[in-house]
C-alpha cells in the first residue's frame, strides 16, 4: 500500500486534492463525526451509506462560516464558485473511507483514551475545569444523548483518529528545520526570459492537414445522442388526483381514536443543585415565580439554562410529559398544584426545586384539530396504493409490447421528454442517463426505484452513434488548431534554444546572462528579459511555486534545467544572486520545528486520504444531492 501511496502522491489529482483536504481535515474536529446514520442517502461509499442530513448540516455549517468571515451570506452563485459543495461531499467520502478503515484495521481507542477525551471536554467540566460526572449527564441528556450513546460515537471517531496517527511524525530535529528556514528566507534575485506564443499565418498542405486530422480524432468527435420518454408513476405523482371525503376522515378518526389521546403535561420550571443542603438553601429564598425565575438563573447548574449565546431562562423546561424526565422528578412535578414549589427531591443529575407553572390536563384532540394531518395521510396511503396498481399495470403493457406514450394515455398519466442528450448531461438524473443510455433504441428500460417511492420508465426513442465529421465539413476548425499548435511548438523550440545556450559553459569566468545567450542562441526577437526579486515565497508567481524549492537551492548563475510554461508562455528561470537570511536562534529553531512537524504530519494525513478517496467505490444520487445544493455535484 505505501508504494501506491507513493505513486499516487506524485501524480497532479493527488496534489489538487491534497490542497482541498489539507484546509478541510483540521475542521472536522471530534464533533464532525457525530451525526446519526439514517433517513435519505445522499451517498454511498465502498457499500457505506451517508445520509442527506450529515451533508445538509455539514454545508450549513460551512456557509455560516463564510458568512462570518465575509461580514454577509454568500449567493448560491458565489457558492457555486468557491465550490463550497463539493469540498463537503469531498469531506463525507473522506470520513466513510477514513472510518472504514479503522474499522477494518480495528484500531479502537483504548478505555483510558477515551476516557481522557472525555474528561477534556468543556462542556463537561465544571467551574474548575475538573470532570464532573453529574454535569456529563445532564449535558447529553440536553440533546437526548445517553453515555453509552455518546461513547460508542467517540470510540468510532478516536478510532479514525487512531488511523491517521499511522502515519505520524513524531518530531522534526530543529537543526535540520535551520537550515531550510534560513534559505526559505533568503531574497532572491532571478532573471527570467519568457517567450510568448506569436500568431501563425502559414496555411498547411493538404497532406499536413489530412495527417493531423487523422492524428487527433478524438478533438472532432462528436459524443452518442440519445432521445428517449420517461415515465414516472410516484405517489407524489398521483397525490393531488386523490380527494378524501369527510366520511373517510371522521371513520379514520373514530376507528383510531385512542392515537389522539394526548397525556397531562404540565409547564414547569426547575433549579439543579449539587447537594440537599444547598437546595434546602436556595428553597428559603423562592415566594413565587418571580423569585424562583432570579434563584435559577442565579444558582442552577443546568448547563441547558444558558444557552450559547442567549438569555438565562430562568430553570425553565416548557411543557413535559411524565415520560420526559427521570422517575424521581416526574413524581414530583406531577404531584404539584399550579405555582407550587417542591421540596428537594435527588435525581442521578444532582438535587432539584421544581416549579409547576400550569396544568394541560389528558385529554382528546377533537376531530376538527387532527382533520387535515388524518386527510394527509389518508392521501399518502391511497396515493401508495395507486401507485403500486399503476406501476403492475405499466409493467404488464411494457411487457405486452406498448410505448410508454400509449401507455400513458391509456393510464392519466404524461410522459416527460428526453431530448437529444450527451453523455456529458448534468441536469438529468443519473439513474435516467444510465438506462438511456444502457437501453437499446425503441425499447424501454427496468423500472428505476425512486428514493421518494415509486418507479420510472426510460423509453429510448432515437439514437445518434458517436461520429467524426469528415474533414471538409470542419476544415477551417482544423486549419486554426494546426495552425495554434505550430504556433506553440515555434514558441517551445524558441525557448529550448535560449535554455539550452544559458546552460552551456560559460567561456569566460562570468555566468552567462539570459539576454547573453538569447544573442549566442540568436533568438533575441520575441523574448523578453527582466528580473524579478523574491523576498518571500509568496510573492513567486503562480507558475514558479512549484519549482521554488529547485530555485532556492541552485548556485547563484545556474539556470532550471527545464522551461516553466504559462499558458502560451514558456519562461526561462536563472539565480541571477542570493541574500541569505538571518540565522535562527535556539527559540526560533524549535518553533519552527514544531511548525514543521505539523505540517508534515497534516500534509500525510491529507495525502493518505486522498489516496484512500481515490480509490473509494463512491456512487452520487444527485437527484438527493440537488436537495441539498440545488445541483448536480461531481463526486469525482
Amino acid at each position: 500500500m505505501l508504494e501506491k501511496l507513493r505513486q499516487f502522491g506524485s501524480t497532479k489529482a493527488a496534489r489538487i486534492m491534497l490542497i482541498v483536504l489539507a484546509i478541510s481535515f483540521g475542521a472536522w474536529g471530534i464533533e464532525g463525526f457525530l451525526h446519526k446514520q439514517q433517513g435519505v442517502v445522499a451517498l454511498t461509499v465502498n457499500g457505506a451509506d451517508v445520509p442527506l442530513t450529515d451533508l445538509a448540516e455539514a454545508y450549513e455549517q460551512r456557509t455560516n462560516q463564510l458568512a462570518q468571515m465575509l461580514g454577509a451570506k454568500p449567493s448560491e452563485e458565489e457558492l457555486a464558485n468557491m465550490r463550497v459543495a463539493e469540498q463537503v461531499v469531498s469531506e463525507a467520502i473522506a470520513r466513510a473511507v477514513m472510518r472504514e478503515n479503522a474499522a477494518t484495521l480495528k484500531l479502537e481507542p483504548a478505555v483510558r483514551q477515551l476516557q481522557d477525551e472525555i474528561a477534556t471536554m468543556a462542556p463537561f467540566q465544571n467551574a474548575k475545569g475538573e470532570f464532573d460526572s453529574a454535569q456529563y449527564r445532564a449535558a447529553l441528556a440536553q440533546v437526548n444523548r445517553t453515555p453509552e450513546m455518546f461513547e460508542r460515537e467517540l470510540n468510532a471517531d478516536l478510532s479514525v483518529r487512531n488511523f491517521a496517527n499511522l502515519v505520524r511524525i513524531e518530531g522534526v530535529p530543529p537543526a535540520m528545520v535551520a537550515a531550510q528556514e534560513q534559505l526559505a528566507a533568503s531574497t532572491l534575485t532571478l532573471e527570467m526570459a519568457s517567450v510568448a506564443t506569436q500568431p501563425f499565418a502559414k496555411q498547411p498542405t493538404e497532406d499536413e492537414l489530412a495527417k493531423f486530422y487523422e492524428l487527433n480524432p478524438n478533438t472532432y468527435r462528436k459524443p452518442e445522442v440519445r432521445s428517449g420518454k420517461l415515465l414516472v408513476v410516484s405517489p407524489a405523482s398521483l397525490s393531488s388526483t386523490i380527494s378524501i371525503a369527510p366520511a373517510q376522515i371522521e371513520a379514520e378518526y373514530t376507528s383510531n381514536k385512542e392515537a389522539y389521546n394526548m397525556p397531562e403535561t404540565r409547564v414547569v420550571r426547575h433549579i439543579l443543585l449539587p447537594s440537599q443542603a444547598s437546595a434546602t438553601a436556595v428553597m428559603a429564598t423562592i415566594t413565587d415565580v418571580t423569585s424562583f425565575v432570579s434563584a435559577a438563573n442565579q444558582y442552577t447548574q443546568d448547563p441547558g439554562n444558558t444557552p450559547p449565546g442567549q438569555q438565562p431562562r430562568g430553570g425553565a423546561l416548557g411543557a413535559i410529559q411524565r415520560t420526559d424526565v427521570v422517575k424521581p422528578f416526574g413524581d414530583m412535578a406531577f404531584t404539584l398544584a399550579p405555582n407550587t414549589l417542591s421540596t428537594p427531591v435527588e435525581s442521578q443529575f444532582g438535587w432539584h426545586l421544581i416549579w409547576v407553572e400550569s396544568i394541560n390536563p389528558a385529554h382528546t384532540k377533537p376531530m376538527a384539530e387532527v382533520a387535515e394531518s388524518i386527510r394527509k395521510g389518508l392521501v399518502e396511503a391511497e396515493a401508495n396504493d395507486a401507485a403500486t396498481r399503476l406501476a403492475d399495470q405499466v409493467d404488464e403493457a411494457v411487457a405486452g409490447g406498448a410505448k410508454l406514450s400509449e401507455i400513458a394515455a391509456k393510464l392519466g398519466l404524461k410522459t416527460e421528454p428526453l431530448t437529444q442528450l450527451t453523455p456529458a448531461e448534468t441536469n438529468t438524473p443519473e439513474a435516467v442517463m444510465k438506462a438511456l443510455f444502457a437501453t437499446p433504441e425503441n425499447q424501454i428500460s427496468t423500472p428505476l426505484t425512486l428514493p421518494q417511492g415509486g418507479v420510472a420508465y426510460v423509453e429510448t426513442t432515437s439514437v445518434t452513434p458517436a461520429s467524426i465529421p469528415p474533414l471538409e465539413s470542419i476544415k477551417a476548425r482544423v486549419v486554426a488548431d494546426w495552425q495554434a499548435l505550430q504556433a506553440e511548438l515555434a514558441a517551445k523550440r524558441t525557448a529550448e534554444a535560449l535554455l539550452s545556450a544559458a546552460r552551456a559553459p560559460a567561456t569566460g569566468e562570468a555566468p552567462r546572462t539570459l539576454a547573453q545567450a538569447a544573442t549566442q542562441a540568436g533568438v533575441q526577437g520575441g523574448v523578453a528579459v527582466k528580473a524579478l526579486t523574491l523576498k518571500a515565497t509568496d510573492e513567486a508567481p503562480i507558475w514558479l511555486q512549484p519549482e521554488l524549492l529547485n530555485v532556492q537551492g541552485m548556485a547563484i548563475g545556474s539556470t532550471l534545467p527545464q522551461t516553466l510554461r504559462e499558458g502560451g508562455t514558456w519562461h526561462v528561470v536563472r539565480l541571477a544572486s542570493r541574500t541569505a537570511g538571518a540565522p535562527l536562534n535556539a527559540a526560533e529553531q524549535a518553533k519552527a520545528a514544531r511548525v514543521y512537524s505539523r505540517q508534515m504530519n497534516g500534509d500525510m494525513e491529507a495525502l493518505l486520504i486522498s489516496y484512500l478517496q481515490s480509490t473509494a467505490k463512491v456512487r452520487c444520487h444527485q437527484e438527493v444531492l440537488k436537495q441539498v445544493f440545488g445541483r448536480p455535484i461531481n463526486c469525482q
